[in-house]
């Protein structure tokens, strides 16, 4: 079942205009696929049950969201209690949830779901300057509008300050001004976090090849994280560009690791490379230009580095 979602989220967006990686069997994976439109990414998740969403896979997908500047996104069928509802925007470990029919209708209508779920049940966002204005304007006193709703004066005001309201006060708050008054809520904005979320702190490297390679590149003024559930093994960020980086281990795996990373660069329009241990005459692994260790703790800028992947790149065509 989740193979049928994850192609109907792969057509869906395909239909929608969206440039899109390619599909790999390497499990597990904090996601299935990145889609490129103009200038906005997604890197998505597909769970047909979303309560599979464990927080370390949120956390990578996360991070690999930040680094790329993309929207990380889940799309889902049901939780363990019941089927995800059309129209409403889920969040969980700092990542929006929707349902198929939710996404579809976003991408093709531009319809953006009115309904997002927090505890308690589901809320609306609503437009408080226009409340307070539509109250003034007729006269109306927080107790009215409260009484009204069913709901305090205070609360009244908090919505005129922009708190968001249960889905049925919303209604009750309409059907007695006669005006609209939900706001939409987009799903491709980044979903609010759960707690503060500050920047980790560079991590420190080991003395074993990958962390001679992933040092050098925080020395050349990366910001450098590494990855579990990624096809790439860690993923460098500056000013200007992005690495996405891989090591060639030996290891059944590392032929589709590089594969995938060679797409992913593409879709991202980032760096993608292999770093291998010794001194090689190749120029690429399956489409990811290679780079030694010697040559990588030689670069200081990291312009000498971007500008040797590009040459490795064209040449590996």
């Amino acid at each position: 079942m989740r193979a049928t979602l994850l192609a109907r989220v792969r057509d869906l967006l395909a239909r929608a205009g969206y440039c899109l990686s390619v599909e790999t069997a390497m499990r597990p994976l904090a996601f299935d696929v990145v889609a490129r439109r103009d200038g906005q990414l997604l890197i998505v998740k597909v769970l047909t049950n979303v309560d599979g969403l464990s927080e370390p896979v949120a956390q990578e997908l996360r991070l690999v969201a930040r680094f790329l500047e993309a929207v990380p996104l889940v799309v889902g069928e049901r939780s363990s209690s019941r089927p995800l509802e059309p129209g409403a925007v889920y969040a969980r470990y700092g990542v929006h949830i929707l349902a198929f029919e939710t996404l579809q209708d976003y991408l093709e209508d531009g319809v953006e779901p009115l309904v997002y779920a927090a505890p308690g049940g589901f809320y609306v966002n609503l437009d408080g300057v226009r409340l307070r204005a539509l109250r003034e304007a007729r006269g109306l006193s927080l107790g009215d509008l409260a009484q009204a709703a069913g709901v305090s004066r205070r609360a009244i005001g908090m919505y005129e300050e922009g708190m968001g309201a249960m889905v049925e006060v919303a209604q009750r708050l309409e059907e007695f001004l006669d005006e609209p008054l939900a706001r939409p809520h987009n799903p491709f904005l980044p979903a609010k976090p759960e707690g503060p979320e500050q920047a980790a702190p560079q991590e420190p490297f080991p003395d074993t090849f990958e962390g001679v390679v992933l040092r050098a590149l925080a020395e050349m003024g990366f910001r450098v994280a590494t990855t579990q559930k990624s096809p790439f093994a860690a993923i460098g960020r500056d000013d200007e560009a992005v690495v996405l980086t891989g090591f060639a281990d030996g290891s059944p795996e590392a032929p589709k690791r590089a594969a995938a990373t060679a797409n992913l660069s593409e879709v991202t329009e980032t760096y993608g490379v292999f770093f291998v241990e010794r001194t090689t005459t190749r120029v690429a692994f399956e489409g990811t230009p290679v780079v030694s260790r010697e040559e990588v703790v030689r670069f200081a800028d990291p312009e000498d580095l971007l500008r040797l992947l590009t040459e490795r790149k064209g040449r590996a065509r």
